[in-house]
């Protein structure tokens, strides 16, 4: 399984903020494709990596429901972080294998609000 595979799109850091619209395959989105092409072979890109699993809006609708604040708060927190726990570790473990071989930056930062991983990334490792 390669990083395409597993991501839904990657989003360059440095092209701006946008929101991520799902698609069937992996996407380089929002100018990343041009400035990989523009990179170094040496440089790390920014990247933040959204997976096609996200948790299901009508789990997040059916927590939203819940009278108690509290209650409410941790049930979404509860199925968000879930849903990163069981997608990322695939996408984390190539990421810290690409790490050790310098296509990956020092810091690489799972998200478990929206199901992304933010990190510093090679043009060769984009381009698998």
């Amino acid at each position: 399984m390669n990083l395409s595979q597993l991501c839904v799109l990657a989003i360059a850091s440095i092209a701006g903020t946008t929101v991520a619209q799902p698609v069937h395959q992996a996407q380089l989105r929002n100018g990343l494709s041009a400035a990989t092409k523009a990179a170094d072979p040496a440089e790390l890109l920014p990247v933040v990596i959204v997976l096609r699993e996200q948790t299901p809006q009508a789990q997040i609708d059916a927590a939203a429901r819940i009278d108690d604040k509290a209650a409410r708060r941790a049930a979404v927190i509860s199925l968000l972080r879930q849903t990163a726990r069981n997608t990322q570790g695939t996408l984390l473990d190539i990421l810290t294998q690409a790490q050790d071989q310098g296509l990956v930056g020092y810091r690489i930062r799972p998200l478990w609000i929206s199901n992304m991983i933010a990190a510093d990334v090679s043009p060769a490792l984009l381009n698998q």
